[in-house]
């Protein structure tokens, strides 16, 4: 009906949105779980928050994550979240590259590859494949995961076989091929009702849907 409904602050009682170090703290990305859990990111201390169905107050389950203002979070069904991961600003030696699982309890463990750079496009098991700079989360109806390579320009699949495979996106070649187009930072992801893929680039301006093996702006 229109109403908006503010919720609380994450952030624990008593603590204002400002760091002690001066900086501002920052909600970045937001997921709501099929159990209707609200998560959310919080970008300066790469936070992530749980607002559980019918709370009046956040649980904090894990904080230090190597997020950046493209990260984003995926809910899944299982009640694990998933973070993307990249080069954090204030402090790239900890910076890790891919996505990383947040376990209800609290738990933080990998999902892909994180220590390492790297552009591939290439089949890889999902425990090595090595991503240049994760971005985008989405969630396919065959369960694989579709995640946005930023700085890359490739849309890569990991499935439920612990493959991870590209599905847009190569540094050169005809434009109207999706797995051999070039994808100018693609970075939000998403699925239509068709289960089609939808991916916006960021540098160039536009959105574009993957329609069989051609991606259509």
């Amino acid at each position: 009906d229109g109403t908006l409904a503010e919720l609380p602050s994450p952030w624990p009682p008593g603590q204002t949105a400002r760091l002690p170090t001066g900086e501002r703290r920052e909600v970045l990305a937001l997921a709501v779980a099929p159990d209707g859990s609200t998560y959310v990111l919080e970008l300066r201390e790469g936070a992530l928050y749980k607002l559980a169905p019918g709370a009046t107050a956040w649980t904090l389950l894990a904080r230090d994550l190597s997020v950046n203002g493209r990260s984003d979070i995926l809910a899944m069904p299982d009640g694990d979240v998933l973070v993307s991961e990249g080069l954090r600003a204030n402090e790239p030696a900890t910076s890790r590259f891919g996505v990383r699982r947040v376990k209800p309890d609290g738990q933080v463990v990998a999902f892909t590859g994180g220590s390492e750079q790297g552009a591939e496009i290439e089949d890889r098991p999902v425990a090595t494949a090595r991503f240049f700079e994760a971005a985008g989360l989405a969630l396919r109806s065959d369960g694989a995961v579709l995640i946005s390579d930023l700085d890359a320009g490739l849309v890569r699949a990991a499935g439920t076989d612990g493959v991870v495979r590209l599905v847009a996106g190569k540094p050169a070649g005809p434009i109207d091929f999706a797995k051999s187009a070039t994808l100018s930072v693609p970075s939000g992801i998403a699925l239509d009702a068709q289960g089609r893929v939808v991916v916006s680039e960021f540098a160039g301006h536009a959105v574009r849907r993957q329609d069989g093996t051609t991606l259509v702006t």
